[in-house]
């Protein structure tokens, strides 16, 4: 099976060597965005009491960001470039795993800090009379921090903060309303496979989580 990082690439070094033939009109610009996230978290990490990973805690992200896209544009066809975004979130929890051995259980989120950073490379294309345009991207990059804290049934005893990295793809669609200014849409999908106990440098690299958003945002050329 086809994995979607070879996808990607197969059709960015495509757009990457199919420019020689718009060579003669190349445009370089910025295209800073604000962008709304609505999506799920959902988290299966091997325990102490269940090492093979179980369903631990899963819930809803939203929260507001911004970003910037850095493209080089062909003949107003084909763009390519790297992307960096910026986002917090609220979290609503929909489910929590309990450790029945231990009798604790885990919130690993909390409504007043998540953050996410992504890095990544979009390419797409233009369409020639609407002012209509789709891109894919992926993103070698993609961190999540938040706090978690741990609980007993009465009492919040202990938290830390933890780091999720991994990476990410997206689709992605625009439409023009202005020379300048497009409303856009994406679909992005996160998988972490690494996880970071800042406070106590403890790392763990069996961890499976992931994340489905979907976002809204309006961009300017500049």
């Amino acid at each position: 099976m086809i994995k979607p990082k070879k996808i990607f690439f197969g059709i960015f070094y495509f757009f990457f060597f199919s420019l020689g033939a718009y060579s003669s009109d190349v445009s370089v610009f910025a295209e800073p965005y604000l962008v709304y996230t609505a999506g799920s978290f959902d988290l299966n990490p091997p325990t102490a009491a269940n090492p093979a990973g179980e369903q631990m805690d899963m819930g809803t992200l939203n929260g507001l960001g911004f970003g910037t896209r850095f493209l080089v544009d062909y003949n107003d066809v084909i763009f390519l470039g790297p992307e960096f975004s910026y986002s917090s979130f609220k979290y609503s929890p929909s489910y929590q795993y309990i450790e029945t051995l231990t009798g604790y259980g885990i919130d690993h989120m909390t409504d007043d800090y998540t953050i996410k950073m992504t890095v990544g490379l979009v390419a797409g294309i233009k369409l020639p009379v609407i002012p209509l345009r789709f891109w894919i991207g992926y993103n070698f990059y993609d961190h999540l921090r938040t706090n978690w804290f741990y609980w007993s049934s009465t009492q919040i005893y202990d938290h830390y903060v933890a780091n999720f990295s991994g990476e990410s793809f997206k689709l992605g669609a625009g439409y023009g309303f202005l020379p300048f200014l497009s409303a856009n849409v994406e679909y992005m999908r996160s998988s972490y496979s690494s996880f970071l106990n800042e406070t106590d440098n403890n790392r763990n690299n069996e961890v499976s989580g992931k994340t489905s958003s979907w976002m809204f945002s309006i961009s300017a050329r500049i």
